[in-house]
């Protein structure tokens, strides 16, 4: 946050002051930010100046998540497969189709970072030339779907509701776990920040970080 109003005043007044100089140096420099957060809540969290974001925020772009760009996903798991095996000293060639097509058909709710740490670990544990899950990757379904969900019921409550529901099962799946590569922030898609955030704002208890 102290760094924000400095980052805002050299964009509007487009100059720069060094520490400990007189000299102010003109800046002639088009800006490209990037982000994982969603700015628009980190604003009402009071993480974020809502002036800087709305001088930032000119030409939005917003990347699909993973799931809706599977043709990404074979490129991805070669790229994290050679990248992994000069960091372990590995030697995975190959990787059979059906696994490759259940990662293509997986919905990564954690997108790029839960594939990439997938393949970390089917990397780290494959003892052959052969890429092997190291574990099942989560069911979906019981992620998404609450405990007391019924299709003939209808009053499922409000979205807050629901939203609250979701992430105590995820936490749940994750044995309570927020940060880290086994996490729930992981799978969810969320910084350990923000969804601690959500919890507080949910009235979710923290049974064990």
């Amino acid at each position: 946050m102290s760094m924000q109003p400095k980052i805002l005043r050299a964009l509007q007044e487009g100059e720069i002051q060094r520490l400990g100089a007189e000299k102010v140096i003109k800046m002639n420099v088009r800006i490209l930010a990037a982000t994982n957060r969603s700015l628009d809540e980190e604003v009402k969290l009071g993480n974020f100046r809502s002036d800087l974001y709305y001088r930032i925020n000119v030409f939005p772009i917003t990347t699909p998540p993973l799931r809706k760009r599977k043709e990404d996903i074979p490129l991805l798991v070669e790229y994290f497969i050679n990248f992994f095996n000069n960091k372990y000293s590995r030697n995975i060639m190959t990787i059979s189709e059906s696994l490759m097509d259940t990662l293509v058909n997986y919905s990564w709710p954690g997108n790029i970072r839960q594939l990439r740490n997938v393949t970390e670990r089917a990397v780290i544990t494959s003892s052959e030339s052969v890429l092997k899950l190291a574990n099942p990757l989560p069911l979906e379904t019981e992620l998404l779907v609450p405990d007391n969900y019924k299709p003939s019921n209808l009053n499922l409550g409000s979205l807050e509701d629901f939203e609250k529901l979701y992430i105590t099962k995820v936490l749940n799946h994750c044995n309570w776990k927020i940060a880290g590569k086994d996490g729930s922030a992981l799978i969810l898609g969320l910084p350990p920040s923000t969804l601690r955030s959500k919890m507080k704002k949910l009235g979710i208890t923290t049974v064990s970080a």
